[in-house]
């Protein structure tokens, strides 16, 4: 077998290595004789220069071509391990609720979402609320009653503004009940 006058180092993905191997370097090729090495893809390849520097290759295509004489058995094509770029490995997490949650990344979105909400239920729930949340909520309590026996008729608009007004000092309290409640105003 013909050697080769360049000395390389093969290191395999999972750390292990093999040293010494008889090899041709080139820009962009690296040629091994022995059809025996194990050259895989993303493989590193190391030459130590004359004056200490090592260079490295990372595997792009082994090119195996079997035991020919007079021909080396691996002509693998090679880049830089500096000019390989590796994918940047991130993890992401978007912790999302409440109704008509959405999430657009790198997008636009023009898009309406509509949900149906018993009326019922979210009456239901702002008197839970306000009964945990205010203090004295007897009239309040009594203006979602009103709404509640309004809805679905014209007098609601002016049941809702009643609810709203009286309201005012406790607006952080029910703010996530407007949008409900404005889509019964007819």
């Amino acid at each position: 077998m013909f050697d080769y006058p360049d000395k390389i180092r093969l290191i395999k993905s999972d750390g292990s290595s093999i040293d010494n191997i008889s090899a041709m370097a080139q820009p962009g090729l690296i040629c091994i004789p022995d059809e025996k090495v194990p050259v895989e893809d993303n493989d590193i390849i190391e030459r130590r220069l004359p004056n200490g520097i090592i260079e490295r290759w990372t595997v792009i295509d082994p090119g195996y071509y079997g035991k020919h004489p007079g021909f080396p058995a691996y002509q693998c094509k090679v880049k830089k391990a500096s000019q390989v770029v590796k994918p940047i490995v991130q993890s992401i997490v978007y912790n999302i609720n409440g109704y008509n949650a959405k999430v657009n990344i790198n997008s636009h979105d023009e898009s309406v979402n509509s949900v149906n909400i018993n009326p019922d239920e979210v009456f239901d729930k702002l008197i839970d609320v306000i009964n945990t949340n205010i203090q004295n909520s007897t009239e309040i309590v009594n203006l979602v009653n009103e709404m509640r026996n309004e809805k679905g008729e014209p007098s609601f608009l002016q049941k809702y503004q009643n609810f709203i007004a009286s309201v005012a000092n406790h607006v952080s309290v029910i703010a996530p009940f407007i949008p409900a409640l404005t889509q019964m105003i007819m």
